[in-house]
């Protein structure tokens, strides 16, 4: 008997909640309002939260990054928000409209609020960004979860 190993599994071609992300990812990633609530499971590991677009997104990691520089030098203090806030400029620019008409490919799942389901807790709470791969997600549903807590 020939048992197959881990390594001959092949994931399917064409995968339905993929097609399905990519598509609420169309209409969210290059919008500056639309949100939808999701919760994912990636790995095993749930992760609720509200997609969001790349612009929302690169523009609440900028804002705490820059809020975390510290320096003895308010002078490289400036300096060094300043370079930040350029990259992040860069960084969130969504596909242009000529890129979305060829059928522009978003790979990527930008939460904010995202909290990870760990047995019967969630970390950690509001003001957290979260990305990911959609082919990284085993399945999801629209809408938050949340524990029902235990009569007791």
């Amino acid at each position: 008997i020939i048992t197959p190993m881990a390594s001959d599994y092949v994931k399917p071609q064409f995968d339905g909640r993929i097609t399905l992300l990519k598509i609420l990812a169309s209409f969210v990633n290059p919008s500056d309002v639309a949100q939808i609530t999701v919760t994912l499971n990636v790995n095993g590991v749930i992760i609720t939260g509200t997609m969001i677009g790349m612009k929302p997104y690169y523009d609440g990691i900028a804002e705490k990054l820059i809020e975390t520089i510290r320096s003895p030098s308010e002078e490289i203090n400036i300096v060094v928000k300043k370079d930040l806030e350029k990259i992040f400029e860069d960084l969130k620019q969504p596909p242009s409209l000529e890129e979305l008409e060829k059928g522009y490919d978003f790979e990527f799942i930008y939460l904010k609020n995202a909290q990870f389901h760990t047995g019967g807790d969630f970390l950690p709470h509001e003001g957290t960004y979260w990305i990911g791969k959609i082919e990284s997600v085993d399945g999801f549903i629209l809408g938050s979860f949340a524990p029902i807590p235990l009569p007791g």
